[in-house]
């Protein structure tokens, strides 16, 4: 009994060794996750940012693209505006000067 003994002991000593190591090993990769997920947390904080940056961003130039797209139609109602004033212009001109008739 003293062989089987000596033998359990050994036994019990190497397992109890084998956990240790694994204790130790699952304690790094449980560090090695709360560091990702920490790294991940701050990644996804500044990739909110940037996301809220661009819809900014987007606002923006959508907002630039309808003035430049309306801008050919706000010159063409100035220059019909004008045509206008200077024909009301002319035709007090020449009422005025007789130009119509009495």
């Amino acid at each position: 009994m003293a062989i089987s003994e000596s033998m359990s002991k050994e036994v019990c000593n190497e397992r109890q060794t084998q956990f240790k190591e694994a204790a130790v090993r699952i304690e790094k990769d449980l560090e090695d996750q709360s560091l990702r997920t920490t790294k991940l947390e701050q990644l996804d904080i500044k990739m909110g940012t940037i996301l809220e940056q661009l819809v900014k961003d987007t606002a923006a130039n959508t907002n630039k693209i309808r003035d430049l797209e309306m801008k050919p139609g706000k010159r063409y109602d100035a220059m019909v505006l004008s045509i206008i004033q200077w024909l009301i212009i002319a035709i007090l001109a020449a009422s005025k000067t007789g130009l119509f008739g009495k």
